[in-house]
């Protein structure tokens, strides 16, 4: 959902239906009876998902909630505006140039 909106606000300048009521990702991982483990910063992740590797062995599912820095571009958000631009009508096109050139002008 994260680089949805993501998505949504960088190549669209607005972000709708990504919104979710706040909830518990462990108590959600408990529920379905899986493991659970969360990572807050980048550094920890290679860790975590060794640690998950491990538990998964023994065939048991794991949840792994990674938290995320919304305004670090990810690699989803990178690329899908450029892969995706050849392929819009060209009148759209032209709408998310204009509207990326536009966030570059507000921000300089």
């Amino acid at each position: 959902m994260g680089q949805i909106a993501q998505f949504q606000r960088r190549a669209l300048g607005r972000q709708t239906c990504t919104r979710l009521a706040p909830y518990e990702v462990k108590a959600l991982a408990e529920a379905a009876r899986c493991s659970f483990l969360s990572v807050a910063e980048e550094k920890e992740v290679p860790e975590a998902l060794g640690e998950a590797l491990r538990l998964s062995e023994g065939r048991r599912p794991v949840l792994l909630e990674v938290a995320l820095d919304f305004d670090r571009r990810t690699f989803f958000t990178r690329g899908a505006l450029s892969a995706n631009l050849g392929r819009m009508p060209f009148p759209q096109r032209l709408r998310m140039i204009a509207r990326a050139a536009g966030r570059r002008l507000v921000g300089s």
